[in-house]
């Protein structure tokens, strides 16, 4: 029984050392351990012309994607790519008391899961269209 009970811990101690040197030299399980204890990951996406950086928030089971100011439309999920859109309205009252919805720009996402590349395309209703391009990281920091 004693000598059962040291192998046990023995191997468990072996299995600990492993998944150390592994997470350390590799870098492997940042995300996976994560994910077992939460099905929320966040990310820190840096703008690679500008000094901007906001935070995404993603639910791999209920393939949601949350940002600071919104909730996005996803059209494609898988482990390797995100794709999905956000339209922003403009809501105007009126004499009546109701309300005229006006859509002011369209935003598609792209997320390459692979690389943290995060490319958005920005079509706004009056001007000229745009991209930007933002650079992805695990984040700790939640919004």
């Amino acid at each position: 029984m004693k000598s059962n009970l040291v192998k046990i811990i023995a191997t468990f101690g072996l299995i600990v050392v492993i998944a150390i040197i592994l997470k350390s030299v590799f870098g492997i399980g940042n995300l996976g351990i994560k994910n077992l204890f939460s099905k929320d990951i966040y990310l820190a996406c840096k703008n690679i012309e500008k000094d901007e950086v906001f935070t995404v928030k993603l639910n791999d089971k209920e393939k949601l994607w949350q940002e600071d100011w919104g909730t996005f439309n996803v059209f494609e999920w898988d482990k390797n790519k995100i794709e999905g859109y956000y339209i922003m309205w403009m809501e105007t009252p009126l004499s009546d008391g109701t309300t005229k919805k006006e859509q002011i720009s369209k935003e598609d996402y792209y997320l390459d899961r692979l690389t943290g590349r995060l490319k958005i395309y920005v079509y706004p209703m009056t001007k000229k269209s745009y991209s930007l391009s933002y650079d992805c990281s695990p984040a700790k920091q939640k919004f």
